[in-house]
């Protein structure tokens, strides 16, 4: 069994971004953070422009970057939204 935070037979579960950007100063903003999937190309990752945690839980809410890809951006570099945000691989 693989053990996660002590308790026998949990699964190790990753990080979504927002549990990365959270615990970061000003919530992450203008730093660099890359999914585990983009590991195998060099120069990829995602610039976080802008955070707005739900003011509800504050756990949840919405994440805006620039997304480059092998050292390239987009053509306007205009921040998006990042709609693979809760998934737990970052």
């Amino acid at each position: 069994h693989v053990f996660a935070g002590g308790i026998p037979g949990a699964m190790a579960r990753g990080k979504t971004l927002f549990d990365v950007v959270f615990r970061m100063t000003n919530y992450g903003v203008e730093s660099h953070v890359t999914r585990k999937c983009w590991l195998k190309h060099p120069g990829t990752f995602l610039r976080v422009t802008e955070v707005q945690p739900n003011p509800r839980d504050g756990m949840r809410g919405e994440i805006s970057g620039v997304m480059r890809f092998r050292g390239r951006a987009a053509a306007d570099e205009a921040p998006e939204r990042i709609r693979s945000a809760l998934k737990r691989e970052w």
